[in-house]
């Protein structure tokens, strides 16, 4: 019997992959998110700006397309390295 396939696998959602490398400082927090070819799409990292207001730091390839959604709304549609 088949198991049915799963958001990570049809790619509906990407599969998170935490960062555990412990001593390496800039290392920790990031997470990669993962399709279903085990290719990482884009990695995060959230932290704190001076105010504890949350900064989200996404790493994307170059010339990638990157879409914002912020509480149900796009804010950036765009290619990632474009000017905002």
């Amino acid at each position: 019997m088949t198991s049915p396939l799963t958001p990570y696998d049809n790619d509906t959602v990407y599969r998170p992959q935490p960062w555990h490398e412990v001593g390496e400082e800039h290392r920790y927090g990031k997470v990669d998110f993962d399709n279903s070819d085990e290719t990482t799409v884009l990695t995060l990292l959230v932290r704190p700006d001076a105010e504890g207001a949350p900064v989200i730091d996404v790493e994307i390839g170059e010339g990638q397309r990157l879409q914002l959604v912020v509480n149900g709304r796009t804010v950036w549609f765009g290619v990632a390295g474009a000017e905002l």
